[in-house]
């Protein structure tokens, strides 16, 4: 896939290009399609409800929330991509007048409603590395109903163990020059 490119377009996903978002986030089109998927295939959760994005980054997942039809998506990030996210979705009128963007962090902001759904990417590597989960936990208990849905709503770590001679030399090799190696 070329950089820049959604492997996503065609199939009604906006596009990241032209709105000043770095290329990490446009690389991103795997993950996103799964995302979308995952939304669009269960549609019928998002229908007439109100959802928020925990840490919604550039929006994507709110637009995707928006277009499987929810009622209305709270696209909350705490960092500067809420400006990229409300540039975005500022390009798609119709899912727009649906979305809420909210610069906070969610552990500080207050919502004018409970969410029916949540909806993030809180993995990072491992689950842990963006340090999302905790606070996908605390939106979690702060705005979801006792009802409501999480998408995703289970997460596995799945490890073997591996030597490699190799590798261990490389890292090793880093860490000396970062501290002083005996």
């Amino acid at each position: 896939m070329e950089r820049g490119k959604s492997s996503l377009q065609g199939v009604g996903v906006p596009s990241l290009q032209g709105v000043g978002v770095p290329s990490g986030v446009v690389d991103q089109g795997v993950s996103q399609g799964t995302y979308y998927a995952a939304v669009i295939e269960n549609r019928a959760d998002f229908t007439g409800r109100v959802v928020v994005d925990v840490g919604a980054g550039s929006g994507i997942l709110s637009l995707f929330a928006a277009q499987a039809g929810a009622k209305h998506v709270y696209a909350v990030e705490a960092s500067e991509m809420a400006e990229y996210a409300r540039k975005l979705i500022a390009g798609n009128p119709t899912l727009a007048q649906r979305i809420t963007v909210i610069k906070g962090r969610v552990e500080d902001v207050e919502l004018p409603e409970k969410a029916d759904i949540l909806i993030s990417e809180p993995m990072g590597t491992l689950l842990v590395n963006e340090r999302m989960l905790e606070s996908y936990v605390i939106a979690r208990d702060r705005f979801l109903t006792p009802t409501g849905k999480m998408f995703p709503g289970v997460g596995r770590i799945h490890m073997a163990p591996f030597t490699d001679e190799y590798l261990f030399i490389e890292i090793a090799n880093k860490v000396c020059n970062v501290f002083v190696c005996i």
